[in-house]
């Protein structure tokens, strides 16, 4: 009986877990390292756009100039936060997974782009 408890306590969990939580797609960061930090920053805001069109948002411009150490923020797009039916949430994965790698070829690169991520 225990066992049954724990392996209904289990499915639950993972069921629960891949509908709130938005989903990324691993995409590996080694075709980004070849951009120099501005194509990075533009690879972001194509990323942003993209995922924007995809969910059916209006898009707004991800990136934020900054006046101090001449930083860039990229702000990601609220539409990785969302969770959609199975062919948009395949896409969103895939545009989160680009962001992701676009992220660490940033930091492998040492740009100054901090990527700021929504609040949960």
């Amino acid at each position: 009986m225990h066992i049954l408890a724990a392996v209904i306590v289990i499915i639950l969990a993972s069921c629960g877990s891949g509908l709130a939580e938005p989903r990324s797609t691993y995409v590996p960061p080694f075709p980004y390292l070849r951009f120099d930090c501005p194509q990075l920053v533009q690879e972001a805001r194509a990323v942003s756009s993209r995922s924007a069109k995809v969910a059916g948002l209006q898009q707004s411009d991800p990136i934020v100039n900054g006046n101090e150490n001449n930083s860039t923020t990229i702000r990601w797009p609220k539409a990785f936060s969302l969770v959609g039916d199975s062919s948009i949430a395949d896409k969103l994965a895939l545009m989160r997974g680009q962001m992701i790698a676009i992220e660490e070829a940033s930091v492998r690169r040492q740009c100054s782009i901090q990527f700021q991520r929504a609040p949960a």
